[in-house]
């Protein structure tokens, strides 16, 4: 693919509503500016449930697909949504979070 095609069809992408990328099998995955929103909003969620000490809710379908998500697309995705640059942080985070933020939580709920 030439690299007029290839910058035309990253434009054409940038310019929808939509925003596509690769899971590592290969699978094309698509989700609407609403739905990214919807992720983000449910990965925050998953944080307040760890600070709060209760059961981790599911992923939702967002990030469940960024969850099967090379690093590197990962990246691509970040540069129009900057919420999934944090995405392997915030897991980390809700696997384990501090006392600190455990503590500030009860303090702040």
């Amino acid at each position: 693919m030439s690299i007029e095609k290839r910058i035309a069809r990253l434009e054409a992408e940038r310019s929808t509503s939509l925003t596509s990328w690769r899971l590592e099998d290969g699978t094309r995955v698509e989700f609407s500016f609403i739905q990214m929103f919807t992720g983000m909003m449910s990965l925050m969620r998953r944080s307040a449930a760890a600070f709060a000490g209760e059961p981790l809710p599911e992923l939702d379908d967002v990030c469940s697909a960024l969850l099967h998500t090379s690093s590197e697309e990962r990246a691509r995705v970040g540069i129009r949504h900057n919420w999934v640059n944090g995405f392997e942080f915030e897991l980390a985070r809700q696997e384990n979070p501090s006392e600190e933020e455990i503590r500030q939580y009860h303090e702040e709920y």
